[in-house]
């Protein structure tokens, strides 16, 4: 489910690049979206292992570093939706996305931002290399890519013990800004139970 944070719905993205080549002013309020969606989680199965698993700011480039919602009208090109953004920096949303899913899991004893004492067992470090939408060379089409590195870190050494590639591509249903956004937001939905269930295996957890 896509929640917006605000209630209007952000002006439709037109044939072309036309639309997408305005860029707001610093003073024009944008609508405000929140990728919110885990999809069917994997639950633990005899209750939680005694593991902390620290989650970790995603890193991402200078373009996907920010609140502003990406969009490339052609491959070597990068503009914003002129009408919407992210309630926050992309890596935190994503973030408080891998927090709440992991922690709804119930595999291990905690999940946070912060370990509580000294240190967790394991970190789950991301980069988050696409998350993006692209304008099809028709000019009606509007396509999506998520893409993410996560790496799980034994924290007593500092030693990698699993890092796996998750992404997927996505349709709109149509050029409006909702659904484009509403079309990222599934997209982490088909990618947060692999997620879950990898996480959590690697930390000695059951789920399923």
């Amino acid at each position: 489910m896509l929640r917006p944070a605000a209630l209007l719905i952000a002006l439709a993205l037109l044939s072309g690049c036309s639309a997408i080549s305005a860029v707001g002013s610093a003073t024009q309020p944008l609508d405000a979206y929140e990728v919110v969606s885990t999809g069917e989680l994997p639950r633990a199965s005899g209750g939680p292992v005694s593991r902390d698993l620290i989650v970790e700011v995603p890193t991402a480039n200078g373009a996907l570093n920010t609140e502003r919602i990406l969009i490339r009208p052609t491959p070597l090109e990068v503009r914003y939706l002129p009408d919407a953004r992210w309630t926050e920096a992309l890596p935190l949303m994503v973030q408080t996305l891998f927090v709440r899913s992991l922690q709804q899991s119930g595999g291990v004893r905690f999940v946070g931002r912060r370990p509580i004492g000294l240190g967790g067992d394991f970190a789950i470090l991301t980069e988050i290399t696409e998350f993006e939408a692209a304008i099809a060379p028709d000019g009606q089409t509007v396509t999506t890519r998520v893409r993410f590195v996560a790496t799980i870190v034994r924290e007593a050494d500092a030693q990698v013990v699993a890092s796996r590639v998750f992404e997927v591509d996505g349709v709109a249903p149509s050029t409006q800004t909702i659904d484009v956004v509403a079309t990222l937001d599934q997209s982490m939905a088909r990618l947060m139970p692999g997620f879950v269930s990898w996480a959590m295996g690697v930390a000695g957890a059951r789920v399923s």
